[in-house]
């Protein structure tokens, strides 16, 4: 999973199975991040993605986002760093 930042958009997977992020906060009072977007499941239909995670080493090079991925009804945990 690739995500691409950018302080006036954002967007997962970029390339041609890329999902444009339709909301995306952070609360810096405690690194938390929350996304949102539409992007294709494994058998290539729609469904809508939200992310929650936190981000950890907000300092480091190699920082974190850790948190949960749910996609349509399914939920399970996600671990991204930072390649800067």
């Amino acid at each position: 999973m690739t995500f691409i930042l950018n302080y006036d958009a954002g967007m997962i997977n970029p390339g041609s199975d890329v999902a444009r992020l339709q909301k995306a906060t952070l609360d810096a009072s405690n690194w938390g991040v929350h996304f949102e977007a539409d992007m294709k499941d494994r058998s290539g239909k729609m469904a809508h993605v939200i992310v929650d995670g936190k981000i950890e080493n907000v300092t480091a090079k190699t920082r974190k986002i850790i948190g949960t991925w749910t996609q349509g009804g399914v939920t399970g945990d996600f671990e991204v760093t930072s390649d800067d």
